[in-house]
């Protein structure tokens, strides 16, 4: 039962780091975002609704790739723990005898 409870603990540990690194992600992606707009804009001669589009399609991009690579990382980590949990799906091996059968 301790395997059991580290091997689930560990994917608890994963699915943290999924979560943790989907919002940093999302926030520096934002971040990138608004200082592209505030330069592209200053530097002028651009409208800003076509300077928005642009990078609202950069960060869409930049937010696919990066689900798209925190989703293979998940599922290899998951593959590996299921490996460890094996054991526990495998039914319990049947007795050589059935119950109640006499030994002579």
């Amino acid at each position: 039962m301790d395997k059991l409870f580290r091997v689930n603990l560990e994917r608890s540990r994963i699915y943290w780091q999924y979560y943790k690194s989907m919002f940093q992600v999302f926030s520096h992606a934002i971040i990138a975002c608004m200082i592209s707009t505030a330069i592209i804009y200053s530097a002028g001669g651009i409208d800003l609704l076509l300077t928005a589009g642009v990078i609202a399609l950069l960060f869409l991009f930049i937010v696919l790739l990066s689900a798209l690579m925190s989703l293979t990382i998940w599922r290899h980590e998951n593959k590996h723990l299921d490996e460890l949990l094996v054991e526990y799906e495998q039914p319990p091996e049947e007795p050589l005898m059935p119950p109640g059968t006499p030994l002579v």
